[in-house]
């Protein structure tokens, strides 16, 4: 069985927290470690429970999304010009003026992005709310799961830049009095005037 002094010995920014000898800025620089690293694991802990909140969120809002839209099939109309007020479409794509029956019997028209360089379908499928304007599909459940860890990835790395941002302005406080606390030392045993 290992001895106490091995196992401290192999944690060596945690060893001043064990020796009497160790001096006042090594001790708390290995205080502020191990709070940080507490910090962390906490971090990790609320972040993880936001997480799962966030996708019980987003599958609960996909849900109700899913009960109040429905899938329609919609024309291709090439010869209907596209609005100068929908976005260009880009890399690989075209923009298609289509047309679909609404719930009330009343024509509706919209624009969709097709693949270019293929023929035109006679048809394709959207998704419209109740009133048959057009809308997003309704976020799957492989959607809301990396949505939430996403988010939870930013959130536990703004926690961990702005914990070793603190940890590294401590550590070089610490330097400083370390090296003001060596050159007392030195100069106290040269037999000089020591610095404030």
């Amino acid at each position: 069985m290992r001895r106490v002094d091995d196992v401290v010995g192999r944690m060596r920014l945690f060893k001043p927290l064990f020796l009497r000898s160790a001096r006042g800025p090594d001790r708390l620089e290995a205080v502020v470690a191990l709070l940080l690293g507490l910090l962390v694991l906490a971090s990790v802990a609320v972040i993880c429970g936001r997480v799962v909140a966030d996708y019980d969120q987003l599958t609960a809002t996909a849900a109700a999304d899913g009960r109040s839209r429905h899938q329609v099939a919609a024309t291709v109309r090439p010869d209907l010009p596209v609005p100068s007020a929908a976005a260009p479409a880009g890399g690989g794509l075209i923009s298609v003026t289509v047309t679909w029956v609404a719930p009330g019997g009343r024509v509706r028209s919209g624009v969709v992005r097709l693949g270019a360089g293929s023929a035109l379908p006679p048809q394709v499928w959207l998704w419209v709310d109740g009133t048959g304007a057009q809308v997003a599909p309704p976020l799957s459940g492989s959607e809301a799961f990396t949505t939430a860890i996403l988010g939870g990835l930013v959130w536990e790395s703004v926690v961990l830049v702005v914990l070793g941002g603190a940890y590294l302005v401590t550590r070089r406080a610490l330097d400083r009095h370390r090296a003001r606390l060596r050159e007392r030392d030195w100069l106290g045993r040269r037999g000089g005037a020591t610095t404030p």
